[in-house]
């Protein structure tokens, strides 16, 4: 894997490996079409403006970016940051949210510069 736009190919494998950890086929929804069907309040909000609503809680964030890195691997024409973007705006999510344990954070973010 080269170096995505994005800087760094080490960190998206860690952010790969980090959204397969939650199963949100267990924990949310049977199925990718009715894992689909769960995560619409919060995608639909993001396609239309780019924004992850603020109610949205952790487990609806995780089963998120499992479902993104799920459907990257059927898709997965390019770099899963580039293809979807969403999963930068979910790991922030994550690591913001006030009711993360520190299990459900993402991997730290790549370091600038020297």
């Amino acid at each position: 894997m080269n170096e995505d736009r994005h800087g760094d190919a080490d960190y998206e494998r860690e952010l790969h490996d980090w959204a397969y950890q939650y199963d949100g086929y267990r924990r949310l929804a049977a199925s990718p079409n009715q894992l689909f069907k769960v995560l619409e309040p919060v995608r639909l909000p993001y396609e239309t403006d780019g924004e992850i609503p603020d109610w949205a809680g952790v487990d609806l964030l995780r089963g998120w970016a499992f479902y993104v890195v799920r459907a990257h691997r059927f898709s997965g024409w390019g770099e899963l940051r580039e293809e979807y973007p969403e999963i930068d705006a979910i790991a922030d999510a994550v690591r913001v949210h006030p009711e993360a344990a520190a299990s459900d954070l993402p991997p730290e973010l790549p370091r600038k510069g020297p």
